[in-house]
């Protein structure tokens, strides 16, 4: 794992709607080693490197993160906000945010202060404000607001806010920094929108022949039902299921055999809550696999991975890589 590098990712803005900042980080990241990178207007990044055939691979990750909005500014600092994505309102009291450059921190009743009544009820997003302490001069209705909680190892884990998904972006910056001469294109979307309803990856208009995306998952706490969570520390979560092509789940499923490396396998039902389930169904169907970081805390300023898993999955993805010697056949029936 590229520590720096991802703390840095971590660290730039990308609230969905709002991906400019992290987007140009990215670009520029990508250019040296690309033919040619560009930004759609959307702010998805493609990264295009030629291979020796007309095959294209593309590896997604989204840039986009959850996080809130300003909707009106009160007196003496004082911010009313609303979510963007799936944030929780209980996770949010007395958490330290960024409104651009400025702090804020989301204000909380001292439990001295609460009735019985208060304290048994969830905490609403309506009730809550950011404090800036008087610094909110500059901020403007409708700026974004991010989580401020930049990475830190802790013991063999990361934690900090938005790992989901800037583990993935940086692991497929890595990745295309190091492959080079291969017998097929080589491709990153690196998508906005993803958690507003994969908007990124529906408007995707490229070449692709087959398609992975690398995502999180849910990490195993003691309170979770053990058929929704997977181990951190255990390995990649490989996704089957009908938004997976099983081409795509085979080749993924032998390289760890092969390899000898840690996986798990993610049974999707349904929706797999990621930009595969968008990409599938685009110019005539992509076939897709998907790729899967056990992470604790989803959604929340101290999301937790293992770096194992990260180390583990980036292994896997690079042995695949390097082994593929086929594509998915579109097959005609006479």
């Amino acid at each position: 794992m590229d520590f720096n590098l991802l703390k840095e990712l971590c660290s730039k803005k990308g609230v969905s709607g709002d991906e400019k900042e992290i987007a140009e980080f990215t670009a520029v990241l990508l250019e040296p080693y690309a033919d040619y990178v560009k930004i759609s207007p959307l702010n998805n990044v493609y990264a295009f490197k030629k291979g020796k055939s007309d095959k294209t691979l593309v590896l997604d990750a989204h840039i986009d993160t959850v996080g809130l909005i300003v909707k009106e500014k009160l007196e003496r600092g004082f911010l009313s906000f609303d979510t963007v994505g799936g944030v929780a309102g209980n996770i949010l009291p007395a958490s330290e945010v960024l409104i651009g450059d400025t702090l804020g921190i989301i204000s909380s009743k001292p439990p001295h202060l609460m009735s019985e009544e208060e304290r048994k009820k969830a905490f609403e997003i309506k009730n809550m404000y950011i404090d800036t302490g008087d610094m909110s001069e500059n901020i403007k209705v409708g700026d974004t607001v991010r989580f401020s909680n930049i990475p830190e190892i802790m013991g063999d884990c990361v934690s900090g806010s938005y790992l989901d998904d800037r583990a993935g972006v940086c692991l497929l910056i890595e990745l295309f920094r190091e492959l080079e001469n291969l017998p097929f294109n080589l491709a990153l979307n690196l998508t906005a929108g993803e958690e507003m309803g994969f908007k990124g990856a529906k408007v995707f208009k490229e070449k692709a022949d087959m398609l992975i995306a690398v995502d999180v998952t849910h990490g195993e706490t003691p309170d979770e039902k053990r058929d929704m969570v997977f181990k951190c520390g255990k390995g990649t979560a490989i996704g089957i299921g009908p938004n997976i092509h099983p081409f795509v789940f085979e080749k993924l499923k032998e390289t760890c055999i092969k390899n000898s490396l840690d996986y798990q396998i993610e049974v999707l039902e349904d929706s797999t809550g990621t930009n595969a389930w968008a990409y599938q169904v685009l110019d005539g169907s992509i076939p897709c696999g998907l790729l899967s970081f056990p992470l604790k805390y989803m959604h929340t300023p101290v999301e937790t991975m293992a770096v194992s898993d990260y180390d583990n999955l980036k292994e896997i993805l690079k042995a695949f890589i390097l082994s593929l010697d086929e594509f998915p056949k579109n097959e005609e029936v006479l």
